[in-house]
């Protein structure tokens, strides 16, 4: 596989964004899947793709989504945006992780054992990419000082760009 990565950081008052895509290209030969252990037989382990392991004080944090949606519910969902609020331990501070993903990719995200958010290309089912073929990804994090409430989120989603680069 070639693989062209392209990255972009904006800063902003209280907040980072970091914008990443990828190109993936086949050139094997043969088809590549690309699957994730729940196209395997393990139930809600879809993750595959970029993935976001938060550090272990921001385990039980809360977990937004568009349309009045929370919680590990979001598991193998499909939206347009996810949200990850956590406290630090040693500060009496909390940050807020505001995941963007294109169309058709579903979320794995949990709050419990360790935090994790990641936008899977393959959650329910494989993807193939035969020879030749090329596979674009985008994805947008966005960092933000203290515990955004979903008003807040929802307003910044409303004024965001999709992830681009």
């Amino acid at each position: 596989m070639e693989e062209t990565r392209r990255f972009r950081v904006t800063v902003e008052g209280s907040w980072w964004r970091l914008d990443f895509a990828t190109t993936l290209r086949n050139v094997r030969g043969a088809d590549l899947m690309f699957g994730s252990p729940t196209t395997h037989g393990r139930p809600l382990a879809g993750y595959s793709g970029l993935f976001w392991r938060g550090p272990r004080d921001l385990t039980g944090g809360t977990i937004l989504s568009s349309e009045g949606r929370s919680g590990e519910d979001m598991m193998g969902q499909d939206a347009p945006w996810l949200a990850y609020t956590g406290r630090h331990d040693e500060v009496d501070r909390a940050s807020t992780l505001l995941f963007l993903s294109g169309p058709g990719q579903m979320w794995f995200a949990r709050n419990a054992w360790f935090p994790a958010v990641n936008p899977s290309i393959a959650f329910h089912e494989e993807v193939r990419l035969p020879p030749g073929d090329t596979l674009d990804l985008a994805y947008a994090l966005v960092v933000g000082n203290g515990a955004w409430d979903r008003e807040r989120i929802e307003e910044h989603v409303s004024r965001a760009e999709p992830p681009r680069v």
